[in-house]
């Protein structure tokens, strides 16, 4: 099972350069598809190709979500009727300096949880690694090695040691 981030700046499939997925329901046993009526669209904007002549109506709507620079909201709108309309809410949105700054405090306060969780994952990591390391060592000068093997897979017999050594 994938675990998805709660956030929309993410790539869901590492492992591929695909920035558009479509998910549905099948039988895994035919791989036949069991409905039309209810798909997942991924839509990774980190992956978007370069831009094309002819791209597909979405990766047009993809761009627009991604867009940072005034110039491209700009240009994206002149070619598009929908997309000039979302570009014209947006307008309105950004015009109103209340909504502006609440949204900026919101983005900043996503932003700021974001790197703090980010931070605290590596420190936790850290103090993992390093928690590890005192038990290997105590292992070793006690001449524990079938200990320090055992406890190399099993994550049970490990805390058991860690207990042990007042770790």
């Amino acid at each position: 099972m994938v675990r998805i981030p709660k956030k929309l700046n993410f790539n869901l499939f590492p492992e591929d350069q695909e920035c558009i997925r479509e998910i549905a329901f099948c039988d895994l046993t035919t791989k036949q598809k069991y409905t039309d009526l209810m798909e997942i669209y991924v839509l990774e904007l980190k992956k978007l190709p370069p831009e094309q002549k002819k791209e597909p109506l979405i990766v047009k709507w993809m761009r627009f979500l991604s867009a940072e620079k005034k110039e491209d909201f700009e240009k994206m709108a002149e070619e598009d009727t929908y997309i000039n309309e979302a570009y014209e809410v947006l307008q309105k949105l950004s015009a109103d300096e209340r909504k502006r700054l609440e949204y900026e405090a919101r983005q900043k306060a996503i932003l700021d949880y974001n790197s703090q969780m980010s931070s605290s994952r590596e420190e936790g990591i850290r103090i993992g690694e390093a928690r590890l390391k005192v038990l290997c060592d105590h292992l070793l000068n006690d001449g524990r090695i079938e200990d320090l093997r055992k406890a190399v897979s099993d994550e049970a017999y490990t805390e058991k040691l860690y207990k042990e050594y007042g770790l």
